[in-house]
């Protein structure tokens, strides 16, 4: 009975989570497009958590945002973005992108948003690999 209680602590001692004292921070890529900014990782990695930021030069509210496949149809993935400030120009959301059979994925993030009473579009490639 001992020896399986010590066989189970040092399976569960193998399960723990490594030491976040060396994490990396990562690296952004910022796009500026008229009257939005886009900011994202550099790499993004399928099946990897990741953070979007879009930055307005003028208050503004999304009406909505998606994903969609440009490389292979992976269907619709909706962004939930929240806003980061009080004056509505600062945006985040978290992001999951499935991998698929492709080694480098190009997707299309499309936002819809309103400015002074105005509805504008803007769109962004983002590549992820697996």
């Amino acid at each position: 009975m001992k020896q399986l209680l010590f066989l189970f602590i040092i399976l569960a001692a193998g399960c723990s989570e490594p030491p976040k004292d060396n994490v990396q921070p990562t690296k952004k890529q910022r796009v500026t497009t008229g009257d939005i900014t886009f900011e994202f990782p550099v790499v993004i990695k399928a099946e990897s958590l990741f953070k979007v930021d879009v930055k307005f030069a003028h208050k503004s509210h999304i009406s909505s945002a998606k994903l969609s496949g440009i490389s292979m149809d992976m269907g619709v993935v909706p962004v939930m973005f929240r806003p980061i400030n009080q004056l509505n120009l600062h945006y985040q959301a978290d992001v999951f992108l499935g991998a698929c059979a492709l080694p480098i994925m190009k997707w299309r993030l499309e936002i819809i948003w309103v400015e002074n009473g105005k509805t504008k579009y803007a769109e962004q490639v983002i590549q992820v690999v697996r």
